[in-house]
């Protein structure tokens, strides 16, 4: 199959396409609210996709979703069509994006032995430790941003929790467990949590209760990755 891949800004045209094929590929809808959230966001300018075509159709898509104050792009929204899977979409797309970007990406374990083949490395683990650990944010996430990535977020319900003389971020897993993202001065207009907060999210080199995924990267740009330029976090 001759493949041609393409390189286009994020629209609401391009909305379309994009969420045709990751309904064909996961018989799922993708929200025009969570395409906007992701990819049209002033927090988010420099966002790409990927759109990877046979002729004038349209097999697979890829995200690169690019945070302000960070170089490197996360790898994201990856979708294939059933009846283009095991032909090189994946691969080829991989190549032209590590030739053309520095990326990362939290792959699951399916997708991940693809990303070593093509000459990814196993930059960090993310995981969740028993508290206490260091969750600054860096000095570039001010409120309004914070407010991007975590008020109006969605799909996705987070939490705050006084702590000291800052405020703890949390997101609600399993919708028992509370588990810290990062802490802030700002106090966010998100639902308080009463309850106890005895774990949180590492990428530093600790030992995992659970580990919830390999970081990957194409070149290490990043020297320290933090929980909150996850998208799935």
């Amino acid at each position: 199959m001759e493949l041609e891949i393409v390189e286009v800004e994020p629209s609401i045209e391009v909305f379309e396409i994009f969420r045709n094929v990751f309904k064909g590929a996961f018989a799922m809808d993708y929200s025009i609210e969570r395409f906007s959230w992701t990819y049209l966001s002033k927090y988010s300018q420099g966002s790409k996709i990927v759109l990877i075509r046979s002729g004038l159709r349209v097999l697979g898509v890829r995200g690169l979703w690019k945070l302000r104050g960070l170089k490197s792009y996360q790898l994201i929204d990856t979708c294939v069509l059933p009846e283009a899977r095991g032909q090189g979409l994946f691969a080829q797309s991989n190549i032209y994006i590590s030739s053309n970007y520095s990326v990362y990406n939290l792959p699951n374990g399916m997708s991940r032995p693809g990303y070593l083949r093509d000459g990814w490395v196993i930059a960090s683990r993310i995981g969740i430790v028993p508290l206490p650990i260091k969750h600054s944010l860096p000095q570039f996430y001010e409120y309004d941003y914070l407010v991007w990535r975590f008020v109006q977020c969605p799909d996705r319900q987070y939490f705050i929790k006084k702590h000291g003389n800052c405020y703890s971020i949390l997101a609600i897993k399993r919708g028992l467990i509370p588990v810290l993202i990062a802490r802030t001065k700002h106090k966010l207009n998100l639902p308080y949590y009463y309850g106890p907060v005895l774990l949180g999210y590492s990428t530093g080199k600790r030992k995992y209760l659970k580990t919830t995924g390999m970081i990957l990267c194409n070149d290490n740009e990043i020297v320290k990755y933090h929980p909150i330029y996850f998208d799935m976090i």
